[in-house]
Order: structure tokens, then C-alpha cells, then sequence
């Protein structure tokens, strides 16, 4: 006997394409033939039993054995399988199937709906395809459209490297109306991050439409290329609990340097130091093209100044590491007894303190060494480091300035020395200094664990007290310098590794790497900075909400506050502070998290909003969804019908004003409190979106629909007031497009 055969229910085709239908049988004898039938009813009513006749048969396959997995494959190009003008996109079909043994046939199959659907249109439209990306993220986006209006439910985004190797996928995304846009197709974003400098990538999409169709973007491989900003966040985070908001303070520095030509480039005399040892620059003299080379930079005529007061930095503990790694240039013009400037900070070039080159003689031999000076009112003190046999201007230097407590530490420590006269004159023409006449071969002792503190300091209080230390100028002179550094850190040692990050502890930090920024935010050259995002998401997830943007015109706007108040109650966020580049492109992602716990139930604007903590209730809500119903003849039960995309919820609030103090000292403020319900039945009448969120988790984006109303308590006077409103929801809260078109953000 042949057992009825039960059809595999199968995902939406395209009518135009080839697909295959699977059946399965249980039991009984083996099976040699099979018919395949798709038909435009399922009503037995209609369809004959001389099913090859009939006008609503749209597609015949008789298939012959052998059979193992029993797959029809359908055809629409089979001229002789195709009837009555075959299948067409948009409409919904039925199939079977009949098995037929050697002497007798089964029974056909239940009839199952197939969906036949065009094509649609699922590609990735940014990043173009072997695109250059010059940022470290980028917004991937995917465009869906489909001609028969079959919605999009779910997107993955993968991320392959360049063997074509997984990297990571997204999380899945679930398409919503904010995503579609005018013209009916749909718009998803996807936000790829910490990509890699000088690496190829490749992103695919795959996604299942509401119907069950799968479908798949074709991968778009592009490459990364760009210059990384140097800049590490001061970004902090800060829950404020009785004003339901995250407070997002920004406090990078920009430390931007100039270079200057010198008037007098040295002064190589000897003795106590003074102001005239400082060298003379002019501000109409300013340097546009900065001589960089290797991450050096060449100040032998030229000064470079840092104003550090323009970003109303100081240093505000006693204690400070000054280190400077360079090549002594200078050298070349020093005989014994003869010194040049090579640094001074303070309140402004001539009253602070001055780092001094030496050239002495001690027991008859040319010793190398610097020193620290004050220069400024009724002192002048000084203390010098320790000895080194004399350097050559091919010698590379640490300069190390200590100031712990009342220590005063100085070290001169060699790096690299050269020995041999004929390295310098085969030195680069730029480093080839054009006299030799001082020129002195080094025999450098590099053995500083017995270094010398030279004993001219009459009283080194005075150095350690002055100017409490304010540093709002520094200037580099006379030398190659290939980094900058001051820090708070007492833990930094003459053996510390150049500096590679910005540090808590960092006061000014510049490696001359093609820029003299000595703040937490590196200028980049060929890829001008114009200003910041502020970004947040939920931890885990993977679309960033665009807050604020910022413009930078000067170095004061590098420091700014503002409050999310988007935010719901007890979840966690991630924060990102992202450079944006004239060329469109971001930079970093400089992400710092925080825990969200707000107490209270409140009502946002983007320029106001009201609070309510006593005896606040809730109407019953209400999911409003556009439904009708039909009731047909003869027909036991309507037909329900829900057409569109209606779909929201409607509710009320109300409770008691109190003003704020109440919470803390129980003592109620009539007068505060008349104010604040004129102020708060104001604010809920002014036109604008809101957020309204709760220390429950809930948040809405809503607009009142209802005149609030106001219910005066006779038992205290009157002095206490109840408010309540009614309100429909107008969007999502974790949506771009819904914050922007309620006005609660201005970024799209």
C-alpha cells in the first residue's frame, strides 16, 4: 500500500526562479512516481479531478523514480510544467503532492501555502565596494526593498578580514518602522568599530523578511587608511539620581604649540644665570612650516612655545616630573666656562625658572651638565645636575627634573654619544653644523650613580617655593628635541620608558611625531579635527544613539557638559566620545560605562522638565492597533483584518507636587509649590515631544494629549496639589530617527 505523502512547508519563492519542494512519506511500499501540483485555491470545491484541465492548476511536474530525497524542483522556464500562465510575484499558491507505486497511488497531500515573492533588493550601499575608510568605525548601510511590500524582520551583519575569515557578527537586528523610509524600502544601520589602520575588510548581511524569506547581501570589501588622533579622554560619567539624568563632562586638552624665529637665538656666557640668558623672540615671527623630521624637531635658531594658561592648566600640587629627551646642537659653539638656554616655563618667558646648558672645567677636563634656575623678583637661585664628560652635538640626551617635596632631583643622562669626528661631518647637511671650530671629541661617563650636585645653590628653599609652581608657559630653545614630558607621577625614574600614552598623572606630554600638541589631543595635519559626538548605547548592544554634537573653533571649547536624559533606570550604558574630520570621516571611539539609578517618576523636554515622587499612579494603558472585522454571509465567524502599521500606547499619570525640600526636611513650601504646578501644567501644554520614564525601567517617548488638571488638597489650606495628564506614545527611546522627529535630539 502507498501512504499519503506529507508536504514540507517551505519558506516564500520567487515565481520567476527555480525552487525546490520537498515531501515525505511513513511507511508503506516503495515508491517510483510522484505528481507535483501548484494551484491558485485550495478549495476541493473547485479543483477537478482532471487536474491537468484545470484553469486554476498553474504548475504540473510528473516526476519518474528513482527517488531518495524526494525533491521536485519547480521550473518556471518548463513549457510543459507551466499552466495557465503560471505563478506570479504577490500572490499566495497551494501545493501537493501524489506517490504512485508499481500497481496503485496514494492519496494527494494536504494543500500548503507558498508565498511567491520578487526578488528583493538587499545590498550594502555604504561602504561602496574597495572603498577607503579613514576612520577606526564606520556606519555600514544595508538598503531592503521589496516590490511586493514584504516587510523586513531581522538582520546579522558579519565582518570578514581579508582571507575572508569570520571577524565577528552583529547581534540581530530587528527592523522596525524607523527604519523605513518614503519610498517604502528600509534603511539599517550597523556601526563597525575598532577596525584596524592598513587592513582590508569585507562586510555581508543576511536577513529573513516577516513571511520567512531568506535573503543575503553580497559582500563590499573596502580598506582602512587613516591617521589615528592622539587623544585620551577625560570623559567622566555621572548618575544623577534625584534629577533622573547621566551628567557627560568632557575635559580633553588642547595644548596647540607655535614656533618662533629668534631675534638673539643664544646667549653663551657663563655665570649666575639672568634674563638676558633667555634668548629673544618676536610673535610676528612665527614659523608656519614646523622643521619636523623623525619625530624630532629642530629648534637651533627657532623657539617653541606652549600656552598653557589658554586652557587654564597649572599645576596644582608641589610636586612635578620634567623630562626632555634631545640633541644638544649648540655644542658646537660652547668653550669652557660658556652656557646656552634650552628651556623656561612660568608665568611667561623671563619670570620662571630656566634649564641651562653648561660647559665647565673641572681638574683641568670639560665637563657637560645643566642646570634649573629661578629668574623673576629679588631671586635668583639655581641648582645644577651632575657631570658628564663633554658631549658632541651628535649625542642624544635625557634631561630629567625632579621636584618631590623638598628634594630637587637633576639628572644628565647620555643616551647615545658619538666618538668618531668623521660621523659628524658625514652627518645630513640639516644636523651638519657649519663650524667645527669648538668641536670636541666625547668620551662619555655614562656612570651617574655618583653624580655630583654642585653646591652653588645659596638657599634652594626659595627655588622649591616660588611661583607655587604655576606653569603657564613653557618654551623649548637651542637643541633637536625628540619628546616632551611633564607629569605629577613620582614614580618616574630616569629609567622610565618614553612616554606612549596620556596618563592620568600627565601634565603636557608631545612626541614631535609631525605635531607640537602637547594635550591629551593630537593635531592631525592632513585630516583636520572639526569637532566631537557624543554617542551612547546600551551595554551589549550595537546601535550608537548620536546625543550631541560639538564644534571646535577654539581650544575653550574643548571642554563642555551636558545631561542625557534619554536614558531609563537601572540598565547599563556605554558612552563614546568620537572625533569627527572635515572629510566626514570619525576617529576613535573613546568609550567609558556607567549604571543608570534615577529615583523618581519624570518628564523630559530637551529644555525642561518636571518630577513627581508622592502617590503617583498610572491609568490603565492602553495598545492602540488599527483593527476591523468583517462579517461575511453564511459565515459563522467575521474575518478580522489589520491593516497598516498603527500601533502605539495611551495612558495617564498623576500625582502630588511637592517641592523638592519636602523629600529631606518634611516641610512643605506653599508657595514653591503653586509655582512649580503653574510652571509644570505650562511645560505639559507646550506642543513639544517628552520623555517619560519611571524608577521602574519604563521610558516612553509620548506627547500629552489630554489639558492637565489640577486637584487641590482642602485639608492642608489647599497648599498641596495633585497633577494629572493623559498621553500617547510618539516613538522609541533607543531610535535615531524617532528622537530626531520629536525634536529631542538634533542629530539624524
Amino acid at each position: 500500500m502507498i501512504t499519503k505523502p506529507i508536504g514540507i512547508a517551505r519558506t516564500p519563492i520567487d515565481a520567476t526562479k527555480e525552487a525546490i519542494f520537498e515531501f515525505y512519506t511513513s511507511g508503506g511500499d516503495q515508491i517510483y512516481q510522484n505528481w507535483f501540483e501548484i494551484w491558485d485555491t485550495n478549495d476541493l470545491d473547485v479543483v477537478n479531478k482532471t487536474v491537468q484541465n484545470n484553469t486554476h492548476l498553474k504548475y504540473f511536474k510528473d516526476s519518474i523514480v528513482p527517488y531518495y530525497d524526494f525533491n521536485n524542483i519547480y521550473d518556471p522556464t518548463d513549457s510543459e510544467a507551466v499552466k495557465n500562465g503560471g505563478l506570479e510575484n504577490g500572490k499566495t499558491y497551494y501545493y501537493r503532492f501524489m506517490t504512485f507505486g508499481r500497481t496503485d497511488s496514494s492519496e494527494y497531500s494536504d494543500f500548503l501555502p507558498i508565498l511567491c515573492l520578487a526578488t528583493p533588493t538587499f545590498e550594502i550601499t555604504d561602504p561602496k565596494n574597495n572603498e577607503i575608510i579613514k576612520s577606526s568605525s564606520y556606519n555600514a548601510i544595508l538598503k531592503y526593498a521589496q516590490e511586493n511590500d514584504e516587510s523586513l524582520n531581522r538582520v546579522i551583519f558579519s565582518l570578514y578580514d581579508s582571507f575572508g575569515d569570520l571577524v565577528k557578527d552583529s547581534e540581530t537586528i530587528y527592523v522596525n518602522a524607523g527604519n523605513k523610509q518614503d519610498d517604502g524600502s528600509y534603511l539599517i544601520k550597523y556601526n563597525i568599530e575598532r577596525l584596524t589602520d592598513g587592513a582590508t575588510y569585507s562586510i555581508g548581511a543576511n536577513g529573513v523578511t516577516v513571511n520567512g524569506l531568506s535573503v543575503e547581501a553580497e559582500k563590499v570589501s573596502f580598506t582602512t587608511s587613516y591617521q589615528r588622533l592622539t587623544m585620551y579622554s577625560e570623559m567622566t560619567l555621572t548618575n544623577l539620581c534625584e534629577q533622573g539624568v547621566v551628567q557627560v563632562d568632557s575635559k580633553l586638552i588642547s595644548i596647540e604649540g607655535k614656533v618662533y624665529s629668534l631675534n638673539k637665538p643664544y646667549n653663551n656666557t657663563n655665570g649666575n644665570p639672568s634674563q638676558s640668558d633667555i634668548p629673544n623672540y618676536s610673535e610676528n615671527n612665527e614659523i608656519v612650516d614646523i622643521p619636523f623630521e623623525n619625530s624630532t624637531i629642530d629648534l637651533e635658531d627657532k623657539c617653541l612655545m606652549w600656552d598653557l594658561a589658554q586652557q587654564k592648566f597649572s599645576i596644582k600640587s608641589e610636586n612635578f616630573v620634567i623630562r626632555m629627551w634631545l640633541n644638544p646642537t649648540r655644542l658646537c659653539h660652547l668653550n669652557s666656562g660658556m652656557s646656552y638656554a634650552l628651556c623656561s616655563f612660568g608665568v611667561d618667558q623671563k619670570n620662571g625658572f630656566l634649564v641651562r646648558w653648561e660647559r665647565v672645567v673641572e681638574n683641568s677636563e670639560v665637563k657637560d651638565l645643566f642646570s634649573l634656575s629661578y629668574l623673576g623678583g629679588d631671586t635668583t637661585v639655581y641648582k645644577r645636575s651632575n657631570k658628564v664628560n663633554n658631549l658632541n652635538n651628535l649625542s642624544e640626551v635625557l634631561v630629567y627634573i625632579k621636584k618631590d617635596g623638598s628634594n630637587l632631583d637633576l639628572q644628565l643622562v647620555p643616551t647615545k654619544t658619538k666618538n668618531n669626528t668623521f660621523d659628524f661631518a658625514n652627518s645630513d647637511v640639516k644636523y651638519d653644523r657649519t663650524t667645527t671650530i669648538y668641536y670636541e671629541t666625547s668620551s662619555v661617563d655614562q656612570d651617574i650613580t655618583n653624580y655630583d650636585f654642585v653646591t652653588e645653590t645659596e638657599d634652594i628653599s626659595n627655588l622649591l617655593s616660588v611661583q607655587n609652581h604655576m606653569i603657564d608657559e613653557v618654551y623649548l630653545y637651542n637643541a633637536i628635541f625628540s619628546h616632551f614630558n611633564i607629569s605629577s607621577d613620582m614614580t618616574i625614574t630616569v629609567n622610565s620608558a618614553v612616554p606612549t600614552d596620556w596618563e592620568v598623572d600627565t601634565i603636557a606630554d608631545c612626541n614631535f611625531d609631525t605635531n607640537i600638541n602637547a594635550g591629551s589631543v593630537g593635531k592631525v595635519t592632513d585630516v583636520p579635527m572639526n569637532g566631537f559626538i557624543f554617542k551612547r548605547r546600551e551595554l551589549g548592544g550595537i546601535n550608537w544613539i548620536d546625543l550631541a554634537k560639538k564644534e571646535i573653533n577654539s581650544v575653550n571649547d574643548f571642554n563642555f557638559s551636558f545631561n542625557d536624559f534619554l536614558v531609563p533606570n537601572n540598565r547599563d550604558f556605554e558612552y563614546a566620545l568620537v572625533p569627527t574630520y572635515d572629510d566626514g570621516s570619525e576617529g576613535d571611539y573613546l568609550i567609558q560605562s556607567i549604571h543608570t539609578d534615577f529615583n523618581g517618576v519624570f518628564v523630559f523636554d530637551k529644555n525642561n522638565h518636571m518630577r513627581l515622587m508622592a502617590n503617583v499612579s498610572y491609568d490603565s494603558g492602553t495598545r492602540n492597533v488599527s483593527i476591523g472585522t468583517l462579517q461575511p454571509i453564511g459565515k459563522k465567524y467575521p474575518v478580522v483584518i489589520q491593516n497598516g502599521t498603527i500601533n502605539y500606547l495611551t495612558g495617564g499619570v498623576s500625582g502630588t507636587i511637592f517641592n523638592d525640600g519636602f523629600y529631606t526636611n518634611h516641610q512643605i513650601d506653599r508657595f514653591t509649590i503653586a509655582k512649580l504646578s503653574q510652571s509644570y501644567s505650562n511645560f505639559l501644554v507646550n506642543g513639544k515631544s517628552k520623555i517619560l520614564k519611571d524608577w521602574n525601567g519604563n521610558i516612553w517617548v509620548v506627547q500629552v494629549i489630554s489639558s492637565p488638571s489640577m486637584a487641590y488638597n482642602q485639608s492642608t489650606g489647599n497648599g498641596i496639589i495633585d497633577i494629572s495628564f493623559s498621553w500617547a506614545e510618539q516613538g522609541e527611546w533607543d531610535n535615531q530617527r524617532d528622537l530626531y522627529n520629536n525634536g529631542l535630539v538634533d542629530i539624524l
